[in-house]
């Protein structure tokens, strides 16, 4: 692959990005409006995208870890609204305000869901050790789908399971992406505190 080819494989991540924030941008809106959770949660990656993005057009390129900063969260963003749009369509018929009312359990289903898959990753070997995480995944997202609220004994479970998973590989740090983009963001001076 040229470099010229590479770039514009490159461009197009941006393109997609641009594409992807003028298509949601209403709705990013009305969650910020309502001071949702949901759309705060991703304030530094949407911070550190948006000052990204912005290099990109100022300068034209990034350095290779800028455009590996892009494009992980990106796409971790882009999947996390796929799960969120998913369910404000099909389960809250569009009703955003109705989708709210659920907003701590989708936000609880997102971090298991995320510990699942980067759980899943480490325990290639064990999948069975992840059973119990993978069960609270799934009966999560049948509570929300059936408009019910997830028990509060499921979310001291989530703790419980996962503390012992990373104990077990002997890990003692738990960062979520979100983690490590507050981390980025405050490196570039992008902290209002």
């Amino acid at each position: 692959m040229t470099y010229e080819q590479n770039n514009t494989l490159e461009d197009v991540m941006y393109h997609d990005y641009a594409s992807w924030i003028m298509e949601n941008d209403e709705k990013f809106k009305v969650l910020a409006e309502k001071d949702a959770n949901l759309i705060f949660r991703f304030k530094h990656i949407f911070d550190v995208l948006s000052f990204l993005y912005d290099q990109k057009i100022e300068r034209q390129t990034l350095s290779e870890d800028e455009e590996y900063i892009f494009s992980i969260g990106f796409g971790y963003l882009f999947i996390q609204f796929e799960h969120i749009n998913l369910l404000l369509e099909h389960t809250y018929k569009g009703n955003l305000d109705n989708l709210l009312k659920h907003e701590k359990d989708i936000i609880f289903y997102l971090t298991a869901l995320e510990f699942a898959q980067h759980l899943g990753e480490m325990y290639t070997d064990e999948p069975e050790q992840i059973e119990p995480l993978s069960k609270i995944v799934i009966d999560t997202l049948d509570a929300i789908e059936k408009n019910e609220f997830v028990d509060k004994k499921v979310y001291e479970k989530l703790d419980t399971i996962i503390e012992k998973l990373y104990l077990q590989k002997d890990i003692d740090d738990i960062s979520s992406i979100r983690d490590v983009f507050f981390d980025i963001a405050d490196e570039l001076d992008l902290l209002d505190y």
